[in-house]
């Protein structure tokens, strides 16, 4: 979760196994905090 200006942002985190290594990828979810609640 990240913090910008007040507003609370997550991430959807996906890690990938591959030959060469592991690699991360994140993907922003829009919608702030306040929207959930």
């Amino acid at each position: 979760m990240i913090s910008v200006d007040g507003k609370y942002y997550f991430f959807s985190l996906d890690i990938v196994q591959k030959d060469e290594g592991t690699e991360v990828r994140l993907y922003p979810k829009t919608q702030p905090l306040e929207s959930i609640l």
